[in-house]
């Protein structure tokens, strides 16, 4: 599957609080398993009228990690 793949649906996940998504790692190795990569992403949120709370930047990552596993079989790199 395409990097780009999961890049858009990390994007889409995180909504209108989403400034960037970009992929900064990839790894592959027997750590990982036959024919499977680690995907690394750095996700850049902003609201352009206030901070956002620890709770809300939780919140979008942890839908962010449910849409990919759910659409795409992916899990959180450990």
């Amino acid at each position: 599957m395409p990097a780009e793949t999961v890049r858009r649906t990390i994007l889409e996940a995180a909504g209108e609080l989403a400034e960037s998504v970009e992929l900064f790692d990839v790894y592959q190795g027997e750590q990982v398993g036959e024919g499977r990569r680690s995907l690394a992403f750095a996700l850049r949120l902003r609201a352009p009228d206030r901070t956002l709370t620890a709770a809300e930047t939780a919140a979008v990552r942890e839908a962010a990690v449910a849409l990919v596993a759910e659409r795409l079989g992916g899990e959180l790199r450990a």
